[in-house]
């Protein structure tokens, strides 16, 4: 394996737990954990709500695996986004960051395994140009079955992207793939760029691959746009999918908002029997969050309201032979309230191949994120006070963000959860889950507040730092 991350990018040095990039184990300090019986660290009121006799229908759910590797990313001149993260199939994860200042941008990535880091490098880049500034950019993180690694994302108006200029009014789309077999010296190939090149639009908004190699993005266009040989055109904004091949030629771009069902996409998955399911916000009555599916070919086959109130599905994963979506709530449950009213700011649902749905269960946080696999189903929850799934609970102070990650049953049974706060109301959220093979699991987010985890030589005096911790036991089991 490549050596562990010592730190330089565009000459200032980053932060990291301890010298060569490795963490110290991190404890149960990382949880509001009061159901271990801690109740003296929860606010009052915070069981409030509860039925006529004061029957609690609600228990606290149990601690999980807690953060055995962690660490922040940030520099003084610069606000760092944390981006989509995705597991590989030998034990790791990769992970690609943002770093953005008034006149440039720039992804990197990383290949986390759960004790160390290895540095991919500077991968994309985007400069100003004709006075552009605050460059857009955006990435998202996929690894198909045969190892490859596949990152697709956005660029924004008045930026060189890489080997492409988008002028005023002109945002792109790109896609490459990283040879990982070269460690440090990985290197990026096969680029891709969508769009870019007149007035309009393109934007990657998520990405997958099937188990041939073949990867699926989504996102929304307008105007006269190229995909590779492939042009679609389009005078309103409209959602898309695409398929490429392994080697990112194109294969087919469908627009899917035509048949007026959606509005937005957000996220793409593709089952085992390879129907592609993707996930964002309907084009009518006031937007309801939308599931849809569509076969090999692009043809859509049906696509479904999964609430009658306003919101979007904000992630997909695929859990045996049935997807499972994140909904967000467009009128969450407002955090200045005290408490916080039980009413859902969002919901886990699963369904099948035929759009029906199998369970569901409502949450009082907001989810952000989601990921599964054939055993379980990690979803990402951001949160300003205790948090209600289903019948589960998870306690959390009222005065500070928390982020929580829940791990469900195939059937949506409650497993285990785990929870970090921050300790000032900063920015602290999250923005991306991925699970492993194994079981592994990996959160990753942006903070203001990068002293929330207790961890050692946090990243300080920057505007934004990201984050990823690794979940694990540190004795090897539960």
């Amino acid at each position: 394996m490549a050596s562990r991350f010592a730190g330089v990018i565009l000459g200032l040095t980053v932060v990291a737990l301890a010298c060569g990039g490795k963490s110290s184990s991190v404890d149960a300090g990382l949880s509001s954990d009061a159901g271990a019986g801690d109740a003296g660290s929860i606010d009052a009121g915070q069981d409030a709500g509860l039925p006529d006799g004061g029957v609690d229908p609600y228990s606290d759910i149990a601690q999980g695996p807690t953060s055995v590797f962690s660490q922040f990313f940030g520099q003084s001149d610069s606000v760092t986004f944390g981006m989509t993260a995705a597991a590989d199939h030998d034990g790791g994860f990769v992970n690609p960051v943002v770093y953005q200042t008034p006149t440039y941008s720039q992804m990197d990535a990383d290949h986390i395994w759960p004790d160390e880091r290895t540095f991919y490098g500077h991968i994309f880049g985007a400069s100003a140009v004709d006075g552009g500034a605050s460059i857009e950019m955006t990435a998202h993180a996929a690894v198909d079955s045969y190892g490859v690694i596949d990152v697709g994302g956005t660029c924004g108006e008045n930026a060189k992207c890489q080997d492409q200029t988008h002028g005023p009014g002109v945002v792109g789309g790109y896609l490459f793939q990283i040879d990982d077999s070269r460690g440090l010296d990985s290197v990026l190939y096969s680029v891709v760029y969508l769009g870019g090149r007149d007035a309009g639009t393109v934007t990657v908004d998520g990405i997958a691959t099937d188990a041939t190699g073949d990867v699926y993005v989504v996102g929304a266009l307008q105007g006269d746009q190229g995909f590779g040989l492939l042009n679609v055109s389009s005078t309103v904004r409209t959602p898309y999918v695409a398929r490429f091949s392994g080697k990112l030629v194109p294969r087919w771009v469908e627009d899917v908002g035509t048949a007026g069902a959606l509005s937005e996409l957000d996220s793409v998955v593709v089952g085992a029997n390879g129907l592609v399911v993707v996930g964002g916000r309907g084009a009518a009555d006031g937007g309801r969050p939308v599931v849809a599916a569509l076969d090999g070919d692009g043809g859509l086959l049906w696509a479904s309201d999964l609430k009658d109130a306003a919101g979007r599905v904000v992630g997909l994963g695929w859990s045996g032979d049935e997807w499972v979506a994140a909904v967000a709530a467009d009128a969450p449950c407002d955090p200045a309230e005290s408490p916080c009213s039980p009413a859902p700011s969002g919901w886990v649902v699963a369904g099948d191949s035929s759009a029906t749905v199998r369970w569901e269960l409502p949450i009082t946080g907001r989810p952000t994120a989601i990921a599964a696999n054939a055993a379980q189903t990690i979803v990402g929850i951001d949160a300003h006070d205790t948090v209600l799934l289903g019948t589960g609970r998870v306690r959390l102070p009222s005065d500070v963000p928390s982020i929580v990650a829940v791990a469900l049953q195939p059937d949506g049974g409650i497993l285990w959860k785990d929870s970090v706060s921050a300790e000032s109301s900063a920015r602290f959220a999250l923005t991306s889950v991925a699970l492993g093979d194994e079981g592994t699991v990996m959160l990753s987010g942006e903070t203001e507040s990068p002293v929330a985890f207790e961890w050692d030589n946090p990243v300080v005096g920057t505007p934004q730092a990201a984050f990823f911790s690794v979940l694990g036991y540190p004795d090897g089991g539960p």
